[in-house]
């Protein structure tokens, strides 16, 4: 209950005590001292301590009652109505900062969104409908009634998940760690964000693949990096054909397991050239394992950081693997990168919430995540193989590839089709995915193609929006 600072002092001209009540009370509304959903003392104790009658505070109620400003909720009590309807013109005006502020040093965050699209085929969107809810909320509770310490938490992390994400790292994707050499993060951008300062100073160099996570690129070059292209096809990133450079490298960005957005695997030849390649530049490879959990039709290969831990760093993240406001994921390097990312980690959001953190420890611990993955690697080749027969149903010109692993495919069109203007098409007509050409680097040759993300729509929904689909070709 909301404790009022009224004045009653001085009433306005020729206003008597419950109109100027009312008054105060609107006032503090607009000003935001009271905001939707706070309840008002009642009638008489708010009389008691403002020394008038009774009567004079519920004729004031009466009145903002009249205005829809308040609501009664039977044997609860007055409240603010949650959508006030009648508020003054400064609560119905534009707020402008009274002080400078530099926009340029925001920008357009480079993401794919298409909230509003029936069809959304667009990639890394995994099936939130199929969420084992009831287990999460009964590790959430359980979280939440741990002990709540007194300090921030450990901006490393906490330890119970960087030991389930090891024992789960050891047990799936055969890559041995230790857990004080793995710190939590947001997710890949916050990962790249944390990383960026600390391997590249500006004016350095990051070898990044083409096409490419153009978050990722954008991260690095908002932060003074030189991007350097380098070709990459259905093999992964081809580093002997990277252009000779002068450039002082700080980096090499890669996403071996699934490339994104093209969908192939990095092949071994080329996965011993690029660590060849790194450790004769002294040079670490961020190696981003975006949705390295969901594979179909090849065995699983370890991460790069298996095959060298000292020269490779490791991010992973729960985003297509759980859902992704869940905001977590981690980053395995070697405990000096580790100590200083802590450091940095503090500068800037000091460390995740525990509560979240313990509550996917118990997720992972209890077997509920590895039971989802299974469940989820069925349902995702049940819908790339929907994706590939309505395709086909509806003559839906082009090659389909990268569906070995992940959440997407690449469907390769025949040259008299211009991938960017099929989009356009597909755009008006409610559908939403990009094309290759959307990832590439400016002024470079790529596949004319599209990429198609499978998981998150309903195989009904495929098959639906191929047909829609279909009419955008012949447009």
């Amino acid at each position: 209950m909301i404790d009022l600072q009224l004045d009653l002092s001085n009433p306005g001209d020729g206003q008597n005590l419950s109109t100027t009540l009312a008054q105060q009370i609107r006032r503090a509304i607009e000003q935001k001292s009271l905001f939707p959903g706070d309840q008002l003392p009642p009638s008489r104790q708010l009389a008691n301590e403002l020394g008038i009658a009774r009567g004079t505070v519920q004729l004031a109620y009466e009145i903002l009652l009249a205005e829809d400003i308040l609501h009664t909720r039977a044997g609860a009590g007055t409240f603010v109505t949650a959508m006030p309807t009648r508020l003054s013109a400064h609560e119905n005006s534009t707020l402008e900062a009274g002080f400078a502020f530099n926009f340029d040093a925001i920008a357009e965050p480079d993401i794919d969104e298409a909230p509003h699209a029936k069809f959304n085929f667009l990639p890394c969107r995994p099936d939130v409908s199929q969420l084992p809810l009831a287990q999460w909320r009964h590790c959430l509770a359980q979280a939440a009634l741990m002990s709540p310490q007194a300090d921030y938490g450990d901006p490393q992390g906490s330890i119970t998940l960087r030991h389930e994400i090891a024992a789960y790292l050891r047990r799936n994707r055969q890559y041995v760690v230790n857990p004080d050499h793995i710190i939590i993060t947001s997710g890949i951008a916050h990962a790249s964000n944390l990383l960026a300062p600390l391997l590249l100073a500006k004016g350095q160099s990051i070898v990044m693949e083409n096409p490419c996570y153009p978050l990722a690129r954008q991260i690095f070059q908002r932060g003074g990096a030189n991007i350097i292209s380098c070709p990459t096809d259905q093999d992964g990133i081809d580093i002997e054909a990277l252009p000779e450079v002068q450039s002082n490298f700080g980096a090499i960005y890669v996403t071996p397991a699934h490339q994104f957005p093209l969908g192939g695997r990095l092949s071994a030849p080329r996965r011993t050239k690029l660590l060849a390649f790194a450790k004769h530049r002294r040079v670490p490879i961020l190696e981003d394992d975006y949705d390295g959990e969901f594979r179909y039709d090849v065995p699983p290969l370890p991460p790069l950081a298996a095959h060298a831990p000292e020269m490779v760093i490791h991010m992973g993240t729960f985003s297509k693997s759980f859902f992704p406001d869940l905001r977590l994921g981690y980053l395995v390097a070697p405990p000096e990168i580790i100590a200083a990312l802590a450091k940095r980690r503090q500068l800037l959001d000091y460390a995740p919430s525990i509560v979240l953190q313990n509550a996917m420890a118990l997720f992972i611990q209890n077997g509920h995540f590895e039971k989802h993955l299974r469940k989820m690697r069925k349902i995702y080749r049940q819908k790339r193989q929907a994706l590939a027969e309505a395709l086909h149903a509806n003559r839906i010109p082009g090659q389909l590839s990268g569906l070995n692993s992940g959440l997407h495919a690449v469907l390769a069109l025949p040259d008299i089709y211009n991938a960017e203007e099929i989009c356009l098409h597909a755009g008006a007509s409610n559908i939403a995915f990009n094309s290759l050409r959307r990832y590439a680097f400016e002024n470079t040759d790529v596949l004319n193609g599209l990429v198609i993300g499978y998981a998150a729509p309903s195989i009904d929904n495929i098959q639906k929006g191929c047909a829609v689909l279909a009419d955008c070709f012949n447009k």
